[in-house]
């Protein structure tokens, strides 16, 4: 004999499955966010390695580099610091972006500004070609740093 099909239960099942499958995209973008973190801490690490590096050198504290400081030697140390990310690091601007609480646009600019600059200032050159040199003599250890605030 054929089974009867209770149609209440299999309501009840799909609905179920319904909620696991809805679960199971809320753990998959979880899982996103947590990556995408991971991500910007390992970026921010880099770039405030290269920041101690770069800041000091033109009368600037690391942490300001880091920050929304828009000031000239600020935003230069900043480009330059950027610069480095991407030639030493390979970080690209999504993954510096949000380490800097900046859009990728943002970014690629600094970098344009960064190469103009070292081209036509000696000393920011001379501070670029240091700074790059002790980073790839140090290996590219990671720097103990502040948490981004």
């Amino acid at each position: 004999m054929a089974e009867q099909v209770n149609v209440a239960e299999l309501t009840a099942h799909i609905r179920q499955l319904e909620e696991v499958l809805v679960l199971l995209e809320r753990l998959k973008k979880l899982q996103q966010e947590v990556r995408r973190a991971h991500i910007t801490t390992q970026a921010f690490n880099k770039i405030f390695q290269i920041a101690k590096l770069v800041a000091p050198r033109l009368g600037v504290a690391p942490a300001l580099v880091m920050s929304p400081d828009r000031t000239g030697k600020v935003a230069i140390a900043r480009a330059l610091v950027v610069l480095l990310a991407t030639e030493i690091y390979g970080l690209t601007a999504y993954a510096i972006g949000p380490a800097l609480k900046r859009k990728p646009a943002t970014i690629y600019h600094a970098v344009r500004v960064a190469r103009d600059l070292i081209d036509i200032d000696p000393k920011l050159r001379q501070i670029y070609q240091q700074a790059k040199e002790d980073l790839e003599n140090e290996g590219s250890k990671p720097a103990a740093c502040p948490a981004p605030v």
